[in-house]
């Protein structure tokens, strides 16, 4: 695509640029199938509209693009290494050439998704069709800001929910955490729904996840309007804290690993006959359990809803609790199988669970979330946990 940079503006609080600049229609379109060619391109990132008054609206749109109107600028996240940042900061019209050879994975459309459908309805009606087109180009060199900026852009408009936003740049936050997480993989939907080994977690659950760590809660309504706005507060506090996206990766690699040492157990080692959980990878390929781990860090680190650590706290919070993890992992490390059949107890944790109608994956929920909490508290006071039926029976 090819652009001419208008002005450049620099988000002191952010640390990011904000470089303005203009392109046509149809240089921009072909640049943005390129973006989402393995996303089942623009329209696959398209949510279908749902009223008459919304289908109105985006026919007017694609009228009034036909007719040589000038949309508002679209806002293209870009996440950038610091060279390159540096770069763009010196010299505005080298993001040219920065955009040509970047990683496609690390440009989103944070703002302006329904502009795009219509330009490309526009020029499929009309392929001679080029009009000009204005893109602030929105430059981080952390993912974390991105989504601060996206979810400030969308605040008291019409926007998609506060998941489908975190959709548009999950790419450079998937990547960064199979680069920073070694041995994990994230697979998509398309690929198998059940994992066969330690470490394996569809892709899409990571964005729940990265929800439940910020808002500090195991169950969020989002079809509820007034729950989104609040947790879209939360998200927005939360991800304004420097070392917030780091230490969420920090929590899930705990996770990784204590899944990676409970998948030790592959049989089971009892005569009774065992439900949901029968095996070490069993704890983990459950949703539940992994929402209630992490929540469950959250509060450790931060403070439950409502009470919020300072930095100092955070920190010595964040330190005590690695501690901890590690320990327990070096412990349960070197047990063979029968001594973490043992230790994990699922007969307990399966009696626990099961006997429960309505509302199954709430109960779930809160069910690991209490009982992760009290593991961390046990090992904060210095327990010797010879088992986990203390934190299987926590939970009232």
């Amino acid at each position: 695509m090819e652009i001419t940079a208008l002005n450049i503006l620099k988000d002191k609080r952010m640390n990011c640029l904000s470089v303005l600049a203009e392109t046509e229609s149809n240089s921009y379109l072909l640049f943005v199938e390129e973006i989402f060619a393995n996303q089942g391109g623009i329209d696959g990132q398209r949510a279908p509209l749902k009223s008459k008054t919304a289908i109105q609206i985006r026919n007017r749109m694609v009228e009034d693009i036909s007719e040589g109107t000038v949309l508002p600028p679209i806002v293209i996240g870009l996440l950038v290494d610091k060279e390159q940042f540096d770069e763009i900061e010196k010299d505005q019209n080298s993001l040219t050439e920065i955009i040509k050879k970047i990683d496609k994975d690390n440009l989103s459309i944070i703002d302006g998704m329904q502009r795009t459908t219509s330009i490309k309805t526009a020029i499929e009606k009309n392929h001679d069709l080029k009009t000009p087109l204005r893109i602030d180009f929105w430059i981080a060199q952390d993912i974390k800001h991105l989504i601060y900026r996206m979810l400030i852009l969308n605040t008291a408009q019409i926007p998609w929910s506060i998941k489908r936003q975190l959709e548009v740049v999950f790419n450079p936050f998937k990547k960064r955490i199979e680069t920073e997480i070694d041995g994990i993989t994230l697979y998509s939907e398309d690929g198998n729904s059940r994992r066969s080994h330690a470490g394996e977690y569809q892709a899409s659950s990571l964005i729940e996840l990265f929800l439940n760590f910020s808002v500090k809660k195991v169950n969020i309504d989002l079809k509820e309007t007034l729950t989104e706005e609040f947790a879209r507060l939360d998200i927005i506090s939360s991800t304004a804290h420097p070392t917030f996206l780091d230490d969420f990766i920090i929590s899930f690699s705990y996770l990784y690993k204590l899944d990676t040492v409970f998948s030790v157990l592959n049989t089971n080692n009892t005569e009774l006959e065992l439900k949901k959980f029968k095996k070490g990878i069993d704890l983990f390929s459950s949703h539940p359990a992994r929402t209630g781990f992490i929540t469950a860090i959250s509060h450790f680190i931060y403070g439950k809803p409502g009470f919020n650590y300072n930095d100092k706290e955070i920190v010595e919070n964040k330190e005590l609790l690695i501690s901890l993890l590690d320990k327990e992992i070096a412990k349960i490390s070197v047990y063979d199988e029968e001594q973490l059949f043992s230790y994990l107890d699922f007969s307990t944790l399966d009696e626990r669970i099961s006997p429960r109608s309505g509302k199954i994956g709430e109960f779930e929920r809160e069910f690991f979330l209490k009982s992760f909490a009290e593991f961390f508290s046990l090992l904060k006071s210095g327990f010797e946990l010879k088992d986990l039926q203390p934190i299987w029976l926590s939970y009232n």
